[in-house]
């Protein structure tokens, strides 16, 4: 009948336009996102067995091409098409898995000897080499979420035809073990075992250095010469097997002191890089198990967690405090106990070599800074890349103890009216002249409306990031006392010291409280706005609640930039007067008004939620820009703003080949908007990843770019013998024109800092022996 050849006909359209979208358009890189594949993986959609459909593809495809429109009528078959093409997919899979070891595939994309991109992109780059990872099919994941394409140039060699050889090694099961782990901690009380399999792994530990690489405190060195420089696969399978057979053993870490902007002094561990290696992966791995057992109170060192979470979060809930409790413990990863930790850790890890690995880890010592060694039988070293999520771990007890607590301090569904409120309602009530009903409204007014410290009705809120805890509380002064002792005390069971004399109990309307840099406080009641609301057919008027006010420290800042050199203080006691800054005035035009404009961007970034953003905007804007003008005045001795303006005007325009390369202008700072509501500080903040599937796929993209990396041969020889990774510390454009050395220009050039060499020609570069030397030698 003509129906059902027209719904035999849509099937197969579908069907083949699924497959089509979906295998052959995966390198596109228009709108590519962190969290899928695509920008336009959004809802509406529909599940069929655990595999979602996006319908918003499906019907912009059938409207264009076949103007035919999806309505709930056809929701039926296209579940039918639905179901059909999971089951291709998965037969799919199962010959793939079927089939050996090597899988060879010819390149479509270059066929003239040369690549429209050097080197191996992360993802979206449709001009590169590719091959398709699939992964394994026992998990029940979903589809279309996980097919990617990557680039895969394992054996790359130039021709006029380049081949591709996807060996079993690149496929992304190799992570089945991660993906079950993140899988079973769905249920938060499963108990994890075999985690040690999961560290040996080469794929991990390439994952791991495939995150850290490029990360500047990695080359410089602990407390043996070593960093990632000349890291290859060799040293990979090593670590491996040392850590399989229990061999393997932390290196002391160097002990280094570095002022704090508060005053004193802070300890830093400065570990050896290699070792940072093992480190991300124990991160990985406690991260997924105990990120979700963590409170939603906790903000420091998480995934899709930041100070900017933490300050938006007393935003929203601490509108009716009347005083703050800033709590600050005393050197709190070096006072937390080894014995806690490990007790913590054995509550959800069964796997005895991986607590002996931890163990190891916290009692691998130190060097002090006359080279003396010391033994650690307490505390966290500051610098360790898994310290900050054990110290979480310990602080998720403290998290459990403050929300039991406000369980119990919290009381009352609403104050109670004030005496004086209720009895003028009373006589405007039975007033029956106009004027004395209007005399009684506005003497009402003057007064509070309820009980503003009703001992029956009472409020606790709190917020953490890492060490440092906000606590709001509507009640009294001796609350806050009772609060502040009775959490002392709990913290001593623990080992943890509550620092007494910055842990301050502040009035929230009269003194604001310092909290990751910001000033928090509460509008006095005096001042909040007043509004006319209809209850139960009576119109009354009262005062309306405000959000905290979150302030930029804009004195503090300008402090902060005159100590750096930015600014400086008259004698008639005028702050924040612009100077130029002498260390930059050898630098290139450009490159100082790129530093300039990169500064402030970094402030206004971090407090783009302040009440007061606008005026610290034009503040910093006013110091900076005419700091650089001076710099510049300095650098071309120039004397005056004046003459310096006139050069380059009042942009700062500096053209270089007819070509404008950098500019100041007074909008600079215009396109960093402040947050003002929710939802643009949903749309503003970082893409978030809560879904484990998404979360598997966000650390699964990296593996084949970083085996291709350590497949790749020598960039001078093309040799593939003893290939390792030449490491650099920083790479400035500036610097391409005034270099000589083959090497570092190349770098430049691609804006990488590691690049493949071979073991004799990484020994000449290090000895400054290849600097005009190119490729083939």
């Amino acid at each position: 009948t003509p129906t059902s050849a027209y719904f035999s006909l849509m099937r197969t359209a579908l069907v083949l336009w699924i497959i089509y979208r979906y295998l052959k358009h995966m390198t596109n890189s228009v709108g590519a996102n962190f969290t899928g594949t695509m920008a336009c993986h959004k809802t509406p959609m529909i599940s069929v067995g655990g595999v979602k459909c996006y319908m918003v593809r499906l019907t912009n495809f059938l409207q264009v091409f076949f103007r035919i429109s999806i309505s709930s009528y056809h929701l039926d078959m296209v579940k039918q098409v639905w179901l059909f093409y999971v089951e291709v997919i998965r037969l799919w899979f199962i010959v793939l898995d079927s089939m050996g070891s090597v899988m060879k595939m010819k390149d479509t994309n270059n066929t003239k000897g040369s690549t429209k991109s050097e080197g191996s992109t992360e993802r979206g780059n449709s001009g590169v080499d590719r091959g398709m990872v699939v992964p394994n099919t026992q998990m029940k994941m979903r589809f279309l979420n996980q097919v990617r394409y990557y680039s895969v140039n394992n054996n790359f060699k130039m021709g006029k035809d380049t081949n591709i050889e996807l060996s079993k090694d690149t496929s992304t099961s190799d992570l089945l073990e991660f993906e079950k782990l993140v899988m079973d901690n769905m249920n938060q009380e499963n108990m994890n075992n075999n985690l040690l399999s999961i560290m040996k792994n080469v794929d991990m530990l390439m994952l791991a250095y495939n995150k850290i690489k490029s990360k500047p405190g990695n080359m410089t060195p602990g407390t043996t010469l070593e960093t990632l420089d000349g890291m290859n696969m060799m040293y990979l399978n090593k670590l491996s097997n040392e850590l399989g057979t229990g061999k393997f053993k932390f290196k002391p870490v160097r002990m280094v002191n570095i002022p704090k902007t508060k005053g004193g002094m802070r300890t830093l561990s400065v570990g050896n890089p290699r070792d940072k290696i093992v480190q991300e992966v124990m991160r990985m791995i406690l991260d997924t198990i105990f990120d979700k057992k963590m409170s939603t109170h906790s903000h420091g060192f998480r995934k899709n967690m930041s100070c900017q979470t933490a300050i938006w979060e007393v935003r929203n809930m601490f509108g009716g405090s009347n005083w703050f409790i800033e709590v600050d413990l005393k050197k709190c990863f070096d006072t937390i106990s080894h014995d806690l930790i490990i007790k913590e850790l054995k509550r959800y890890i069964s796997d005895k070599g991986f607590i002996d690995l931890v163990y190891k880890l916290l009692r691998a010592g130190y060097i002090d800074e006359k080279g003396t060694y010391h033994k650690t039988m307490l505390g966290l070293p500051q610098g360790s890349l898994i310290s900050p999520i054990l110290c979480n771990i310990v602080m998720t007890l403290v998290d459990n103890w403050l929300e039991d607590y406000i369980n119990l301090y919290n009381k009352g569904k609403v104050r109670k009216q004030h005496p004086t409120y209720k009895k003028l309602s009373k006589l405007i009530a039975k007033a029956k002249m106009f004027s004395t009903r209007l005399k009684l409204h506005k003497e009402r007014a003057k007064g509070p409306t309820f009980i503003y410290n009703d001992p029956n009705f009472k409020r606790m809120k709190y917020v953490r990031y890492a060490d440092d805890i906000l606590i709001g509380v509507l009640g009294s002064k001796n609350d806050c006392k009772m609060i502040k002792t009775d959490l002392n005390n709990f913290l001593n069971s623990l080992g943890l010291i509550m620092n007494e004399e910055k842990t301050l109990i502040t009035c929230a309307t009269e003194t604001p409280a310092r909290f990751l840099g910001y000033n928090i406080s509460i509008t006095p009641l005096k001042k909040m706005p007043t509004v006319t609301k209809t209850i139960r057919g009576k119109t009354i008027r009262s005062r309306n609640t405000t959000r905290p006010i979150i302030n930029a420290p804009i004195r503090d800042i300008i402090n902060k930039l005159a100590t750096n050199g930015y600014c400086k203080h008259n004698k008639n006691g005028r702050m924040g007067v612009p100077t130029r800054v002498g260390r930059w005035t050898y630098e290139e035009p450009r490159t100082i008004i790129n530093n300039y404009k990169a500064l402030g961007r970094g402030i206004l970034n971090y407090y783009k939620l302040a009440t007061n953003y606008k005026r610290l905007r034009e503040r910093i804007y006013y110091v900076l820009y005419y700091s650089c003008v001076l710099t510049l005045a300095s650098k071309y001795r120039l004397k005056t703003m004046s003459k310096t303006i006139k050069k380059f005007g009042y942009n700062l325009n500096i053209i270089e080949n007819d070509k404008l390369i950098a500019n100041f202008t007074r909008n600079t700072f215009d396109n960093i908007k402040k947050i003002e509501n929710h939802g643009m500080f949903m749309y503003m903040s970082e893409a978030k990843v809560t879904d484990p599937f998404e979360y598997i796929d966000s650390i699964k993209y990296m593996l084949p770019t970083a085996k291709a990396n350590f497949n790749k041969p020598c960039s001078i020889c093309n040799s593939t013998i003893d290939v390792e990774m030449h490491h650099v510390k920083q790479l400035h454009r500036g610097m391409l024109k005034a270099t000589k050395d083959y090497i570092t220009g190349r770098m430049i050039t691609i804006n990488r800092k590691q690049i493949p060499l071979c073991k004799q020609c990484h020994i000449k570069t290090h000895q400054n022996k290849l600097k005009n030397m190119g490729p083939g030698m």
